[in-house]
């Protein structure tokens, strides 16, 4: 009897020394958040190193297809655009970075673009193919568009854009009445190709293509808003606009990440700055092919100098 007892006083003992108090719950409940508060940053730190680095991925692969297109045509790199509604850079650029297949089935005849779904414009079954080298992963949005109220929003997109130039007093230009002002001394222009040796600053000094992820903060007024995505990204397919506009460059007159909105403050579609959505900066390849990050607060006139192929000014891109 005497032992039966000890045993349940043992037993009790086990059970109440093993079990939680309400307080120990809740110390255990704070620790665990602490925790979760702790590493979550670290974790989106960790995935946007991740999404960096597949970006800068991206835009090695483009370097390189370009030059892989140069040496099988004399030297020269791509057109931004050869004109009006034509097939452009990322259109041309398909074959040098394994999307053959998707390369043979367009048609550079018929116009990238129309306001309707004429015949012509829907022989262009690729509009709607998203490749995925041209898009960055840090893009927040959708790649693809498809029965937008503005049709030239239609499409996968390309979160890149040749680098056109800059525009500069005296430097030459290639005049556009509503879509703003082409400079034509940068890699990628309208109706022109430009050959490595008229890189007189050196590939490695001279911009070649980087990010575009435009949307306007401010909405516009009825087909001219532009704050919803895609706001002013376009899709790969489309080279030149109706208005001698660039889908495929741009013409830096703004610093990078400038924020301005197309309508509210009237910024033409060719001057859009280039930006992303990586803190601080975008990612740049430069003729080399080498990828850079350029900080968002880097001087202008420096990013203008980068984006000239005979600007001359090479001894103060050094110091």
């Amino acid at each position: 009897m005497r032992e039966s007892k000890v045993m349940n006083m043992r037993n009790k003992q086990r059970s109440t020394s093993s079990a939680f108090t309400l307080v120990e719950l809740l110390v255990v409940i704070a620790i665990i958040g602490i925790l979760i508060a702790l590493l979550l940053p670290a974790v989106q730190s960790a995935r946007e190193a991740a999404r960096r680095m597949q970006c800068s991925n991206n835009l090695k692969q483009l370097g390189l297809a370009l030059h892989n297109y140069a040496s099988t045509h004399r030297e020269y790199f791509p057109y931004g655009s050869p004109g009006i509604h034509k097939h452009g850079l990322f259109s041309t650029l398909l074959p040098f970075i394994e999307q053959q297949a998707v390369y043979n089935e367009l048609d550079f005849d018929a116009p990238t673009y129309a306001l309707t779904d004429t015949p012509a414009n829907a022989r262009q079954k690729h509009r709607y193919t998203v490749v995925h080298a041209y898009a960055c992963p840090t893009w927040p949005h959708p790649v693809r568009y498809e029965g937008m109220t503005n049709n030239h929003q239609d499409g996968a997109l390309t979160l890149y854009q040749g680098v056109g130039g800059a525009l500069r007093p005296g430097a030459p230009k290639t005049s556009a009445s509503v879509a703003g002002d082409m400079a034509a001394n940068g890699m990628f222009g309208w109706a022109f190709a430009r050959r490595m040796a008229d890189v007189q600053d050196g590939l490695s000094n001279t911009l070649l293509m980087g990010e575009f992820t435009q949307i306007d903060l401010v909405a516009g007024s009825g087909s001219l808003d532009f704050s919803q995505p895609p706001g002013d990204v376009r899709a790969w397919i489309m080279g030149g606009s109706p208005d001698i506009g660039l889908y495929t460059a741009k013409t830096i007159v703004h610093p990078i990440n400038a924020r301005v909105n197309r309508v509210a403050d009237g910024v033409k579609f060719n001057h859009l700055p280039f930006s992303s959505f990586h803190p601080g900066g975008a990612h740049f390849a430069m003729g080399d092919g080498s990828v850079h990050f350029l900080a968002e607060g880097m001087d202008l006139e420096l990013l203008k100098d980068l984006a000239t192929v005979a600007g001359g000014e090479v001894s103060r891109l050094l110091q």
